[in-house]
């Protein structure tokens, strides 16, 4: 009875000491880890809360074309003049709207202001202009812009420049300065970002749970690797195009244009309400400027030498929904291969004008993409409203840590079958 009692106390013993030694929970918790740092759970912010950044600060930068920068903020300094003279020219060139040039005297109506001055550049939130009797360089606000007339006499709305300006499509006369890991200095265009995701230390809950299962030996490193910070990740970016070739349940960021972001599982595309989807598309009619197509109105597409007639129902990313005339059912057209599109008053639109203002999301989509967040909410976000996506995110920590569990519990068996055997021998050595 003495030895069976003794005999039980070594392997209590061992299977303890090897659940401290054996250190399987850790790689496998660190491979976990190392999966779950690629959900963007960082603080995200828009581009316009940069100045609000207190330089020091981790984080990554996320330009509009899904180039990631990551490092150490370290402020926002002026461009080179010469330079940014050099890509504003080119900008103004392929302009839709009557931009000024720089050095040209413009007149600038903003709320009960009149202010005159010459033209000096924009930065994200300002216009830069320089006195015309000599003075100090001075700012106007842009959000409180109402008009801008150009050196010929030309106006220009708030509105339009706002958008211009907040959708990157000018130059800016501020650049991001950042610090990258590997001590570089990096100078990042500040009209070529989307967002920023500032980051920080974090401590979980499982690592306070890990250090207390893992005391007194393996806790303190256990916590340690819990609680570190997030590292940079690099994504793989999308086209809001290719959203239909995703995998349901795929981890997905998704940007809108207003560089809001989505993170989550992606659920599909769903239908969008259709009394919703009238009231916008409306909207969207009023002030197109081109001659849309009424829903239910009878139209004409011509599309690759053919042309279908029906009652327009609406856009989707890649079709022209109609309802044809003989009760055929729903029918659509590829967008992609559309000629021109004529409505029942005999107005015409050209086929790359309507793919313009419907793949620049502005007219409303039949389709919405469907997202469950981390937090177990379903949304809807309009696809219209997406400029791109990324992939290639995890969330596999549970996965790394049920690996190392597993490790841990062959160990343990092993040693409990070695100490129970009758010759067997308890070495606490591993």
């Amino acid at each position: 009875m003495r030895r069976k009692l003794r005999r039980t106390i070594e392997v209590v013993a061992a299977i303890l000491a090897a659940s401290h030694l054996s250190g399987c929970t850790l790689i496998g918790y660190t491979i976990g880890r190392d999966s779950d740092t690629r959900v963007a759970r960082a603080e995200t912010y828009p581009i316009a809360d940069i100045e609000g950044l207190r330089p020091g600060t981790d984080a990554n930068l996320v330009t509009r074309g899904g180039r990631l920068f990551s490092g150490r903020y370290q402020g926002l300094v002026p461009v080179d003049e010469a330079e940014y003279a050099r890509r504003y020219a080119l900008a103004r060139q392929s302009a839709r709207i009557p931009l000024p040039a720089i050095g040209e005297l413009i007149l600038v109506f903003a709320g009960p202001e009149r202010v005159e001055g010459r033209f000096r550049g924009f930065d994200y939130d300002r216009i830069a202009l320089e006195p015309g009797n000599g003075g100090e360089p001075w700012d106007i606000e842009l959000a409180s812009l109402d008009s801008l007339v150009n050196g010929d006499g030309q106006s220009l709305y708030g509105t339009a420049l706002r958008r211009y300006v907040w959708q990157g499509w000018l130059p800016l006369l501020s650049a991001v300065s950042l610090r990258t890991d590997n001590g570089a200095s990096e100078l990042v265009p500040r009209e070529s970002l989307a967002y920023l995701e500032r980051l920080g230390p974090r401590c979980t809950s499982r690592g306070v749970l890990l250090a207390v299962i893992g005391w007194p030996l393996w806790g303190p490193l256990l916590a340690a690797s819990a609680c570190g910070t997030r590292r940079p990740t690099r994504y793989t970016t999308h086209p809001i195009a290719d959203i239909e070739g995703l995998d349901r349940g795929e981890h997905i960021n998704a940007l809108t244009e207003s560089l809001q972001l989505f993170s989550g599982r992606y659920e599909g595309l769903v239908p969008v309400d259709e009394a919703e989807y009238a009231q916008r598309y409306a909207r969207a009619q009023a002030s197109a400027g081109i001659p849309l197509a009424e829903l239910g109105e009878p139209i004409v597409v011509f599309a690759a030498q053919r042309q279908v007639q029906g009652s327009f129902q609406g856009f989707s990313f890649e079709r022209i929904a109609l309802e044809p005339g003989d009760g055929t059912g729903p029918r659509e057209i590829e967008i992609a291969s559309v000629d021109s599109l004529v409505n029942a008053r005999g107005e015409s639109v050209d086929g790359a004008t309507l793919r313009r203002y419907v793949w620049q999301g502005w007219l409303p989509q039949l389709y919405a993409v469907s997202l469950r967040t981390y937090d177990g909410t379903l949304l809807a976000v309009p696809r219209e409203r997406l400029t791109y996506l990324e992939t290639g995110l995890g969330g596999k920590a549970r996965q790394g840590l049920l690996i190392g569990l597993a490790i841990d519990a062959a160990i343990i068996a092993t040693v409990a079958v070695v100490c129970g055997s009758e010759h067997g021998r308890c070495s606490l050595s591993f």
